[in-house]
């Protein structure tokens, strides 16, 4: 699996997807009700954190799948 960062604002506010590149499917959302004006560095800071992790459980989960 393949995936692609999607990111948007939504009402003025960040919103990132991990997206299946050939199906188009979010695997994974983060988004905050905090105006984007407002966040600060340690907000984008949990964002790559959460991105990463989320890759890395992708990854694991394909792993398994493919040795199962």
């Amino acid at each position: 699996m393949c995936l692609r960062v999607h990111a948007r604002l939504v009402r003025g506010c960040p919103c990132v997807e991990l997206r299946d590149e050939l199906s188009g499917a979010v695997r994974y959302r983060w988004s905050s009700d905090l105006h984007a004006a407002d966040i600060h560095g340690h907000d984008v800071q949990d964002l790559i954190r959460m991105l990463l992790l989320a890759s890395a459980q992708t990854e694991a989960r394909q792993a398994g799948q493919e040795s199962g």
